[in-house]
C-alpha cells in the first residue's frame, strides 16, 4: 500500500479526494498511518491510555491531523469494543485540542508541491539530460581532486636508479654497457 506515499496519483483508485484540492493527500494517509500504529501498540498494550492521550494531544495542536479528524473521526468514535474506546479517546483530545483554539501549526506545502507548481511544464529532457552530464563531470573531478589530496602521488620504482652511493658498470660481451 505504499503506491499512494511514492506516486500520489494512485490515490484516485481509492475514490474521492480525502483531503482538500490545496493539500497533499499523502499528508492524510500518514495520519492515518500514525493511528493505525497507536492502535496497533495501544491493543497489544505497548502504549497505556495516558501516552496515547499525550501523543494524540500533540498531534491535534496541528491542521492537518485536525481536518483529517474533523473528516473521518465522527464515523470511528462511533464503533464499539476495543477499536471504539481506541477512537473515543482520541475524539477526546480531538475536542480538547479544537476548544483550546485554532492550530499551532498551520498546514505547510511539501516541498515537492512547492517545486511542482514552479516547475510545471518548464522541463526539457535535452537540458536535463545536459545539466546531468555536467553535474557527472564535476563530480569526477571532485573525486579525483579528493583522492589526489587524500593519496599524494607515488612515483613508480622502476626503472630504479641511484642518486648518490658508488656505482659500477657491467660489461658483456655483445651488450652495451650497463650501470648498475
Amino acid at each position: 500500500m505504499r503506491l499512494p506515499y511514492e506516486n500520489p496519483r494512485y490515490g484516485q483508485c481509492w475514490g474521492p479526494r480525502f483531503s482538500d484540492g490545496y493539500q497533499d493527500e499523502r499528508l492524510f494517509y500518514y495520519v492515518n498511518s500514525i493511528l493505525s500504529y497507536w492502535y496497533d501498540a495501544w491493543s497489544s498494550g505497548n502504549l497505556s491510555s495516558e501516552r496515547l492521550r499525550g501523543y494524540s494531544g500533540l498531534m491535534f495542536q496541528s491542521e492537518v491531523p485536525r481536518q483529517y479528524w474533523d473528516r473521518f473521526g465522527p464515523a470511528r468514535r462511533d464503533l464499539y469494543g476495543r477499536r471504539g474506546k481506541f477512537f473515543r479517546l482520541l475524539d477526546e483530545q480531538y475536542r480538547k485540542a479544537v476548544a483550546a483554539g485554532p492550530a499551532l501549526r498551520l498546514h505547510e506545502p511539501l516541498q515537492e508541491d512547492h517545486l511542482r507548481e514552479h516547475a510545471a511544464g518548464t522541463r526539457d529532457p535535452w537540458r536535463m539530460l545536459g545539466v546531468g552530464v555536467a553535474l557527472g563531470f564535476v563530480a569526477a573531478a571532485s573525486s579525483a581532486a579528493i583522492m589526489s589530496a587524500i593519496y599524494p602521488r607515488v612515483r613508480p620504482r622502476w626503472p630504479h636508479r641511484r642518486s648518490s652511493g658508488p656505482s659500477a658498470t657491467v660489461s658483456v660481451p655483445g651488450d652495451s654497457a650497463m650501470r648498475i
